[in-house]
């Protein structure tokens, strides 16, 4: 009697529907229903029916999503990494104050362009001139040069009479010299804007294919280093005439 109620027992406690196997079988299928969650999440294909997220968050897992509303771009990924996203505001930032400079450089080349020029042009019109018209120009020790540089020799360059303040040709040549620096530098910036902080601007903006780590880095070093506003171009011209006679206008110019 008491071997079979030891067996009954024991047969209780291993049978479909005793508390123990209905225990395992309960356990047994959270750890199903967790296994399939996970692969469902990760986009894995187990043979089963999908069962825990709708359609469309499945399709925005497996990258199958029509919705952009759905779907992460490429630059959204990236920036859930901490380090790139600090480095990305980083250029972003550098960018935005480099465009303001440079536009604030381009308005002021402008205008000092436009003053050299007519600096240059009041000075040609004080210059001697040639009977055909041609515009001459005394240097420090006496000699006489067109505004090509070609030198006047005796008796033509003798036989000029010097108009009382006359420039010189060293205060033509700088005054010359302004107005070829201030265009130079007003390329430079120009360039500077459209094919670097241009070229920044479309690379940085596109989500679909955004730069790298690396990519970001070298961006902001030519950024920094192809800014010919960091150069501080603009100079005093130094004062190359006698003021009695050949007086000279105090212009400033850059040196690049």
């Amino acid at each position: 009697m008491i071997v079979a109620t030891i067996w009954g027992s024991m047969s209780d406690d291993n049978s479909y529907n005793s508390e123990h196997s209905i225990k395992a079988r309960a356990l047994e299928k959270k750890r199903e229903d967790a296994a399939d969650f996970y692969d469902e999440v990760a986009g894995r294909d187990n043979g089963k029916t999908a069962r825990f997220l709708n359609k469309e968050e499945r399709d925005r897992r497996t990258g199958k999503s029509t919705d952009r509303k759905t779907q992460l771009s490429a630059l959204d990924i990236l920036m859930m990494d901490q380090t790139y996203a600090s480095t990305y505001k980083r250029v972003m930032d550098l960018l935005a104050g480099a465009e303001q400079e440079a536009q604030t450089a381009i308005d002021e080349a402008e205008e000092k362009l436009s003053q050299t020029r007519d600096d240059l042009s009041r000075l040609q019109n004080r210059a001697n001139t040639l009977p055909d018209g041609t515009r001459v120009y005394q240097d420090k020790n006496g000699n006489v040069f067109t505004e090509d540089g070609n030198q006047l020799q005796e008796p033509e360059a003798e036989a000029i009479v010097w108009k009382t303040g006359s420039p010189s040709y060293d205060d033509y040549l700088n005054h010359k010299k302004a107005v070829s620096d201030w265009q130079v530098y007003l390329d430079d910036l120009r360039t500077y804007q459209t094919d670097v902080l241009g070229s920044a601007r479309d690379r940085i903006s596109d989500p679909d294919t955004p730069p790298s780590q690396e990519e970001l880095e070298k961006i902001e070093n030519d950024i920094t280093s192809r800014n010919p506003v960091s150069a501080k171009p603009r100079t005093d011209l130094e004062e190359t005439t006698e003021r009695d006679t050949q007086p000279s206008s105090d212009i400033s110019v850059p040196s690049l």
